[in-house]
């Protein structure tokens, strides 16, 4: 479970509550009267939650999310939240919205996904780290063989497209693999992906068009 929580809540006594109920829940609570005063403390780990307000003189939740710029899961709260209010926080990027006074199942079970979802995020990025530190190793020749394997490219169209002989290419190659600890030209191939060659593949292609 979510272990701390940031509670944006202009509203004094509903923010009072709302700690003392995620304390219950053995949650540290910290929290702000606006997103000003939380980005003055500008926390870099835990949850955001933040009340949502149709006061026009109160901050609305899909601006605390593009103020924030969505560095923490938010989610948001409202007492008879309209469809058209979490719609626009959904789509600004809020992680969900609740309705208040919360239900505890409820509670519990957003934090709960929330934190497996976090958990989520943080292995994909250290994958990604990962594969972009070893495409990184690669000479520029070995990197331009793995780009044309990721198009789809056989070692002989490598070999005409870098005008090098095919036995170069498979050199390239098998050095490319070995820096990379592919055990096959699938693993080195998704790892270029996740080090977002892809992108560098879909530009090869472009420039071939011209």
């Amino acid at each position: 479970m979510v272990n701390r929580v940031h509670v944006i809540d202009m509203d004094v006594r509903r923010r009072a509550r709302v700690s003392r109920e995620l304390n219950g829940f053995s949650v540290h609570t910290e929290i702000y009267e606006d997103v000003r005063e939380f980005l003055e403390v500008a926390p870099s780990t835990g949850l955001i939650l933040a009340a949502n307000s149709s006061d026009p003189a109160e901050h609305h939740l899909a601006e605390i999310i593009r103020e924030l710029g969505i560095h923490l899961p938010v989610v948001g709260y409202a007492e008879e939240p309209s469809t058209e209010e979490v719609v626009e926080a959904m789509i600004a990027g809020a992680a969900g919205f609740l309705r208040w006074p919360f239900g505890n199942r409820e509670l519990v079970a957003m934090l709960n996904r929330i934190s497996k979802e976090g958990e989520q995020r943080l292995r994909r990025e250290r994958i990604l780290a990962q594969a972009r530190a070893r495409v990184a190793t690669l000479s520029p020749r070995e990197r331009e063989v793995l780009t044309a394997l990721i198009a789809g490219q056989s070692n002989k169209q490598i070999a005409q497209m870098l005008n090098i002989s095919p036995r170069t290419v498979e050199i390239h190659r098998s050095n490319m693999m070995t820096k990379l600890r592919a055990r096959s030209v699938a693993e080195a191939v998704k790892t270029g992906l996740y080090a977002g060659l892809d992108d560098d593949s879909n530009a090869q292609h472009l420039g071939e068009a011209a």
